[in-house]
């Protein structure tokens, strides 16, 4: 995904076009391939890599690009957690790379709530969300060069079908009523996060 550049050269700030091939109303899911599912997966992480940099680039305006960040992350990790995970962990998703990778994730949530006290507007913020900011995005490439790596290969079509059915609503569970919802009434990381679960588990019924 090429990032769009105004003419100055500068950054425009991400919109919410979906980064896969999302699977519309009445059609049947896509039949999954490993490199389908690897395929969806990077362009969700450089889409994140674009959302991050529309909050360090947002002077000011960070009450409307973290936000924007936080759902969409919030939707993803939840989709992976519910699919992607113990798919490739083949049930297990507290050993080996599958097991660093959620503790990844767990660790980001709690210095996400801990952000969340700061001023958006303070310096203390941008250091701590430099910070948290590059340990997401090197947990996105641990995912995808050691998670990932060659167990993907090793999936059947109906295990990688299911992943990318989930994968393919990544944007449609972050923009979903439950999660503006949510964000409407103050909830932070946290309230998305259960709004991602309760709209995956809807999904899976």
């Amino acid at each position: 995904m090429t990032e769009p550049m105004t003419e100055g050269g500068a950054r425009t700030a991400p919109h919410d076009e979906p980064v896969g091939a999302p699977v519309r109303a009445g059609e049947p899911p896509r039949r999954g391939r490993a490199d389908e599912v690897r395929a969806v997966v990077a362009a969700q992480h450089r889409q994140l890599r674009e959302l991050v940099d529309a909050v360090r680039d947002a002077e000011p305006g960070r009450d409307e690009a973290l936000p924007r960040l936080l759902r969409y992350l919030a939707a993803h990790e939840v989709v992976e957690q519910n699919s992607l995970h113990p798919v490739l962990g083949r049930g297990s998703t507290e050993h080996g790379e599958v097991g660093a990778r959620v503790t990844e994730e767990r660790e980001a949530t709690d210095t996400m709530e801990r952000l969340e006290q700061l001023d958006p507007g303070g310096k203390d913020f941008d250091r701590e969300f430099d910070a948290w900011a590059r340990a997401l995005l090197a947990h996105a490439e641990a995912e995808e060069r050691d998670e990932l790596g060659t167990r993907l290969e090793e999936l059947d079509e109906a295990e990688t079908t299911m992943v990318l059915r989930l994968l393919d609503q990544v944007d449609s569970i972050a923009a979903s009523e439950a999660m503006l919802e949510r964000i409407a009434g103050g909830g932070g990381f946290a309230a998305m996060l259960d709004a991602a679960r309760l709209e995956v588990s809807r999904r899976l019924d």
